[in-house]
């Protein structure tokens, strides 16, 4: 049995675009799904799962720490998928500096 491919974004735009980039690529085809807040990618192929988790700060919350634990027992794969903020704009987690 193949395990679920969960991937860990920041936010909507992300989700969309990594959604995009699975469907055009690789041919997997999906819905959006807004539920009040919360957008999602729901895949034909139930084991491609994309979480937004609303910013960088949140991916130390247990419930997205035990997600990624419970789901590498299950055989599955995980990735984190965060961009590398501009700092010049004043915004985001000034990623390219904390590189250094």
């Amino acid at each position: 049995m193949k395990g679920t491919r969960l991937i860990f974004c920041e936010g909507k735009v992300d989700l969309i675009f990594i959604a995009d980039v699975i469907e055009v690529l690789y041919g997997f085809k999906y819905k959006k799904v807004n539920t009040g807040d919360n957008l999602k990618a729901i895949f034909d192929d139930d084991n491609i799962k994309i979480i937004e988790i609303r910013g960088v700060d949140n991916l130390d919350n247990p419930l997205f720490l035990n997600m990624l634990d419970d789901n590498k027992k299950m055989s599955g794969k995980n990735l984190i998928f965060f961009d590398a903020d501009c700092s010049k704009k004043k915004n985001g987690n000034k990623g390219f500096e904390n590189c250094n």
